[in-house]
């Protein structure tokens, strides 16, 4: 039973139908979090003895998310495009930004999770 591990550069072959992996035929509904909001509520929105414990991972990861975001708009992959749109890290995705574009983040998301097949 000495198996030899598969090499890394070796292709794999991918069945497009296994695990269910069939794209949809009909609209899907995808949620949006408004992640910047939703930090801000959890650090301001209550008493501070309540989350203050939470700040500074907070203000820690929202730092990282900007840094996510920044690297997905320099690949500029439209399913990330999507998820960051889906997550408001884009200003232009952000309902509480001055840049926040509706119609352009509508368009990033649908183009991906609304599409016909």
């Amino acid at each position: 039973m000495n198996r030899k591990p598969p090499r890394l550069d070796t292709p794999k072959k991918i069945d497009p139908t296994e695990n269910n992996m069939k794209k949809p035929k009909e609209k899907i509904l995808s949620w949006r979090v408004n992640t910047t909001a939703l930090f801000r509520e959890i650090v301001e929105g209550s008493t501070k003895n309540e989350t203050e414990v939470f700040r500074q991972p907070l203000r820690i990861l929202s730092s990282v998310l900007g840094e996510v975001a920044f690297r997905a708009l320099e690949l500029n992959d439209p399913k990330l495009n999507a998820l960051m749109c889906r997550l408001a890290l884009y200003e232009e995705s952000d309902p509480y930004s001055p840049e926040y574009d509706e119609k352009a983040t509508d368009k990033a998301i649908n183009s991906v999770y609304n599409k016909k097949v």
